[in-house]
């Protein structure tokens, strides 16, 4: 699926002008069932076809609807068309969101069939968990628990590869209590590396206020935009709204601030830029100051396109002289997920 489009705008293109794409009804084949595309979802293996390929399912995947309202375009007289689109997703590492890329626009329905359609996707549903079932398929704990341990492993050789003497470790916090143990300045001494930062050590600021945003009962999200995979949070916020919309100063000290606090789930890589694909943004390493929690990207859309932050996180790092708390026990933190 183009990350670059809307979901409006792969509903449009699949309309194209016209009614294409409706979905009539679930069909059974002999080995599989499907709604008449080029997906379909094996009966007793835990795969789904799509033409000519197949892609083993995971806890996560599931069908589901959404409704929509979008124009057709002059071509097609401004005629407007409203229903439920029916979507499919793979389901994918569950340490990090949920993408567009994980996901299959499978057609529209009218809204005066949503219990139809309802009624397809639980049974498509099902049948997806009674084949990860039989084939005796790890639970979402375990599929959690073995993506934890390829992230730890592959972090630990990445470090490693860097040259830092990194012991055995068995988890993402074991990691981490290793690299704080190397250094007393955080978790990956910058020095050992013989690197050099432009970016300035946050002052006290305006104000030494001691008073800050109490600890949360759960991190609070921050940069959890739609568009970035996180449609499934409640209210997530959009990153093309926010873009340019940064209007406030310490741009250097904020910046600081998102890159240098503490790591929460450590994930090397990176990713496409959402609004230049010709260029990288960071990857899906978590960070946290206690209160609040982002992606590493989140500096670098805000350091390329003042993508705005929240007025409550600004005042929040700005009440903390934009300096990050020292001793911080992330294992102590309840995390979001």
């Amino acid at each position: 699926m183009d990350e670059s489009m809307t979901d409006d705008q792969h509903i449009q293109y699949m309309l194209d002008g016209d009614d294409r794409g409706r979905i009539e009804q679930l069909y059974e084949m002999q080995t599989a069932w499907g709604f008449g595309g080029a997906m379909l979802i094996h009966k007793e293996q835990p795969l789904v076809l799509l033409g000519r390929d197949e892609f083993p399912l995971r806890r996560r995947s599931e069908f589901y609807a959404e409704r929509f309202d979008v124009s057709l375009g002059a071509a097609a007289g401004n005629r407007r068309v409203r229903g439920f689109a029916v979507w499919f997703r793979r389901g994918s590492d569950p340490l990090r969101p949920l993408r567009r890329a994980d996901r299959t626009l499978c057609g529209w329905v009218e809204l005066e069939r949503e219990a139809e359609a309802a009624s397809w996707i639980q049974k498509l549903n099902a049948a997806i968990q009674s084949n990860l079932d039989r084939a005796g398929a790890p639970s979402a704990e375990q599929e959690l628990e073995v993506a934890t341990q390829a992230h730890t492993q592959g972090t630990a050789a990445l470090l490693r590869g860097l040259g830092v003497p990194l012991p055995a470790v068995d988890s993402m916090d074991n990691l981490v209590d290793e690299l704080k143990n190397m250094d007393a300045d955080g978790p990956i001494p910058g020095r050992r590396f013989n690197t050099t930062s432009d970016e300035p050590t946050p002052s006290a600021g305006p104000s030494e206020r001691a008073a800050v945003t109490p600890a949360p009962d759960v991190l609070r999200y921050v940069g959890n935009f739609v568009e970035l995979g996180y449609e499934h949070h409640a209210n997530a916020p959009s990153i093309v709204a926010a873009r340019g919309k940064r209007r406030r100063a310490h741009k250097a000290e904020v910046l600081a601030y998102l890159r240098k606090a503490k790591p929460v789930t450590m994930s090397p890589g990176i990713n496409e830029d959402f609004f230049d694909p010709t260029k990288t943004v960071r990857g899906e390493t978590t960070r946290t100051d206690g209160v609040y929690i982002w992606g590493d990207f989140l500096a670098d859309y805000v350091d390329r396109y003042d993508v705005e932050l929240p007025e409550e996180f600004e005042r929040h790092m700005e009440d903390r002289g934009w300096r990050l708390p020292e001793n911080l026990d992330v294992r102590a933190l309840k995390k979001p997920w």
